[in-house]
């Protein structure tokens, strides 16, 4: 008895031709050569038999299966009815024509399993490829994709499917350059050439405009000439320019003088040449003067007590008598006289030196006490009597100055430098100071008598002492104003 069955595979309906088969393999075997045992068994309806080789047929029907399930638990086949295999191009999960469920292979790599009709199709890619930016792309199934554009300013080649920064070419030539340059596209080139005189490479770099110029100055030492270029050298020494003693640059490049060119005190030669014409006087003049050519002439001496220039005080190249306008003591009210020491800041008791500033004022040395605002002598006048000192310092025109006088003895003491260890007792920047024994030891008359004895006082600035000696001792004598 024969069953025929169909089932869908990929649109073709594939008949299943269901055979009665045996109910084991060894039935199989033994009736294999003639199915029709198999039913004439069976059609006998030996129950014994069946439950042998079926483990017991239930709702069999006296001769045949049509009360089987399909498969027995054993494997027999149900009913006469046998499976199919997976068709080569089948896919997924079926039916195996007898009730049952065949689980076929996956599909191959780019495809996926129709599950209405078991087969394996093309699946179209969803996405753009790594590394591809736009444009159109296969899918793989035989169709395109399309991929995004491009944002940024870019383009997309259509070829290389990358998006690119767009190239504008060049439309015009670059400064300087010549011959044929690309556009900077790589799309094509442009021909460019350079302005006269200038030609490409004619500065000796290819590719550049440039001009080596040709032109030369010859004999010409002044003005200048075309470079071949488009410029100029100028030729000569001085730039193209000419000297003061000749200063007009001919045409032909001479430098020579007009009688309107030549500075003013000077005249233009024979030769072309400025020349000057000294003009000076001597006239209330001494010493060295220049005239008007830059030349100096001597105009002698001054007769004594004046000097050329009144020794700095007064003008120069003019005899004069050195003098000075007195300074001493300042204007403000201080008392003057033997009592101007009261405006003082009192002075240290010695290691003035940085007081002390040494003058030269009408060749005269001297020395400006910047505590006090006195003016002292350098040097000792002589050695004499109290009197006497009185006389000498009122004459004297020391430094240019008139008002000299013999100090106070409180302003010898504030000289004095109590802080020394040994003589003098007073800053080595006063000189002529004798350092002795009595009578000649640097006692130095003050203007002040002692009214009980009538002896002048006077300072020792061997030891820096005070006190009153006979007015006819010879003392020393150092003025000050």
């Amino acid at each position: 008895m024969s069953t025929a069955r169909s089932v869908l595979i990929g649109m073709t309906t594939v008949v299943l031709l269901a055979t009665a088969a045996c109910r084991n393999l060894d039935f199989d075997t033994a009736c294999s050569s003639d199915p029709t045992k198999c039913d004439d068994y069976d059609a006998g309806g030996d129950a014994a038999a069946d439950a042998t080789l079926d483990g017991a047929d239930t709702g069999d029907s006296g001769g045949g299966d049509s009360g089987d399930s399909a498969v027995d638990a054993s494997g027999d086949v149900r009913d006469g009815c046998a499976p199919i295999a997976c068709p080569a191009t089948a896919c997924g999960s079926l039916d195996d024509g007898c009730g049952g469920k065949l689980t076929c292979p996956d599909c191959p790599s780019g495809k996926t399993c129709d599950t209405t009709t078991h087969s394996c199709v093309c699946k179209p890619i969803t996405a753009c490829p790594i590394g591809l930016d736009c444009g159109k792309v296969p899918d793989g199934c035989g169709g395109t994709f399309d991929c995004l554009g491009c944002t940024g300013g870019k383009t997309c080649n259509t070829t290389t499917n990358k998006c690119e920064t767009t190239c504008v070419p060049a439309t015009s030539c670059p400064t300087g350059k010549c011959g044929d340059l690309d556009n900077g596209c790589g799309t094509g080139t442009l021909t460019c050439g350079c302005t006269l005189p200038q030609k490409c490479g004619g500065g000796g770099s290819p590719g550049v405009c440039g001009c080596t110029p040709t032109g030369s100055c010859g004999a010409r030492v002044c003005g200048s000439v075309a470079d071949g270029c488009g410029g100029a050298i100028n030729c000569g020494p001085l730039g193209g320019g000419c000297a003061s003693a000749t200063p007009t640059c001919t045409a032909a490049g001479a430098c020579v003088c007009t009688a309107t060119s030549c500075p003013l005190g000077q005249t233009c030669n024979g030769s072309g040449v400025c020349v000057c014409s000294p003009s000076w006087s001597c006239t209330g003049k001494c010493g060295t003067i220049t005239d008007t050519c830059g030349g100096t002439h001597d105009c002698g001496g001054c007769t004594a007590p004046a000097t050329c220039g009144g020794g700095g005080s007064g003008t120069a190249n003019v005899c004069s008598v050195c003098s000075w306008t007195s300074t001493y003591p300042p204007a403000g009210g201080c008392p003057s006289g033997d009592n101007y020491w009261q405006c003082w800041t009192p002075p240290a008791l010695g290691g003035r030196t940085a007081d002390f500033n040494v003058l030269t004022l009408c060749g005269d040395a001297v020395i400006q006490d910047t505590k006090t605002g006195l003016m002292w002598a350098q040097n000792e006048e002589t050695r004499t009597t109290w009197a006497n000192a009185k006389t000498e310092c009122t004459a004297s025109r020391r430094a240019g100055f008139s008002d000299w006088r013999v100090p106070t003895p409180v302003e010898l003491q504030s000289i004095v430098d109590y802080l020394k260890t040994t003589a003098p007792a007073i800053d080595s920047k006063f000189q002529g100071v004798v350092v002795g024994s009595a009578p000649t030891n640097d006692d130095t008359w003050s203007s002040t008598l002692d009214p009980f004895s009538a002896n002048g006082w006077a300072v020792d600035f061997y030891s820096g002492t005070a006190g009153a000696g006979d007015t006819g001792n010879p003392f020393a004598v150092r003025c000050v104003r």
